[in-house]
């Protein structure tokens, strides 16, 4: 009687490490689907705000080049000789949308397409530390994601040596042979306190 009463704090004690780690394993296997799904969000709005940069990148690039020229000499007076429906000396476009007639006009269309120039290069730039802010959060992410993983595995492993063990105590009760997630943890543990 001594013997099985031992036997059965032991059982209690073994049982109570079993119940923990099937919970635990549920709960770390919820969190790193959790965490995989929202590495993968992150993931495709990263790529999406990569490709927003890249465009971006390549329009303001063009604004500075169509600013640059529209600043030379040369260009402010062909822009002067320019007339709708007429041919450009240098591209044959009948269509000038930065043509105008006066110095004062021409100075307007410069400040205008500067102003359009530093608009970009400011949404430029704040894209670009959003997808830094973005890129840090997602490497952490992942980091967490596969540290998880390991605990999840270490976890595993113990878990499976429990289950094995369980089979010493499985002979003290008919009930007691089945160690298994959907095992209801607090009737068994109230059905081992009932038997010691």
């Amino acid at each position: 009687l001594k013997s099985r009463i031992q036997m059965l704090l032991s059982a209690q004690s073994l049982w109570r490490r079993i119940a923990t780690g099937y919970a635990t394993i549920e709960e770390k296997t919820r969190l790193i689907n959790s965490m995989s799904q929202q590495i993968e969000y992150d993931l495709r709005n990263e790529q999406e705000l990569t490709e927003k940069v890249g465009d971006l990148r390549r329009q303001v690039k063009d604004r500075e080049y169509s600013l640059t020229i529209s600043k030379s000499q040369n260009v402010v007076q062909l822009r002067a000789d320019l007339s709708e429906g007429t041919a450009c000396s240098v591209c044959g476009s009948t269509h000038h949308p930065f043509h105008s007639d006066t110095m004062l006009e021409q100075s307007k269309l410069i400040s205008d397409m500067r102003s359009e120039f530093e608009t970009m290069s400011l949404e430029l730039s704040g894209k670009k530390n959003q997808l830094h802010q973005l890129h840090d959060k997602l490497t952490k992410s992942m980091g967490q994601l596969v540290a998880e993983q390991q605990n999840l595995e270490i976890v595993r492993l113990r878990q499976s040596e429990d289950v094995k063990e369980w089979g010493v105590y499985s002979t003290l009760d008919a009930t007691f042979q089945e160690c298994l997630p959907s095992t209801d943890a607090e009737a068994r543990t109230a059905m081992i306190r009932q038997y010691s």
